[in-house]
């Protein structure tokens, strides 16, 4: 079961959400900040060594949110499956 669900979310999460978060506004509103910062980032002619410090902790973040983001999709197909289990449609 574990295997299954696993399964699924990779499969989920991997071809359907892209194609969900690009029709959400709020997504696309927020994509176009991060281009804003990128900007700005860039304007700050920062050494390699900074730029490296900085692109390590912006990477964790961004690891960290994925992994956050997966178990919750993972947890909210188990619970749905739970759900389904209890008023016995599975």
């Amino acid at each position: 079961m574990e295997r299954l669900l696993d399964e699924l979310v990779e499969m989920f999460t991997n071809e359907r959400l892209d194609s969900i978060l690009l029709k959400d506004d709020e997504f696309l509103k927020l994509e176009d900040e991060i281009q804003e910062t990128v900007v700005s980032f860039d304007e700050l002619n920062l050494d390699n060594e900074q730029k490296l410090v900085i692109d390590r902790m912006v990477s964790a973040y961004n690891a960290s949110s994925a992994c956050c983001s997966m178990l919750s999709y993972r947890q909210g197909i188990f619970d749905c499956i739970q759900l389904l289990k209890e008023i016995k449609i599975l």
